[in-house]
């Protein structure tokens, strides 16, 4: 997924936040959401810690308050996800890939099915 390793690359050298670079806090959002939605269990825990990151670091515009507080939920979800399936059920459901009963009903009892 070009998505995932472009943001993956990203994080590794510390571009999402390097000065240099000058990302704000919306566009290193979406960053972090290919890292959340990846099929991959460590990209997706990278995405979990740099959105808690990046949720202490903002001062919160009116323009990324709504989009920050979504961000956060889904982070959140992804974390329960990990702990409980140790995978994302999300992406399974998308790609028609099997789950189980239990993580079914995760997906469905989430605003993000």
């Amino acid at each position: 997924d070009v998505a995932v390793t472009i943001a993956s690359t990203m994080v590794h050298i510390g571009a999402d936040t390097s000065q240099e670079f000058g990302y704000t806090g919306f566009e290193r959002m979406f960053v972090y959401m290919s890292l959340l939605n990846s099929g991959k269990k460590e990209d997706t825990q990278v995405g979990i810690q740099k959105v808690d990151e990046l949720i202490g670091q903002l001062g919160h515009t009116y323009s990324e308050a709504a989009t920050l507080i979504c961000l956060e939920e889904f982070s959140t979800d992804m974390k329960e996800a990990l702990t409980k399936f140790g995978c994302n059920p999300f992406r399974k459901a998308l790609q028609d890939d099997p789950m189980s009963d239990a993580e079914v009903e995760f997906v469905r009892s989430k605003a993000w099915q």
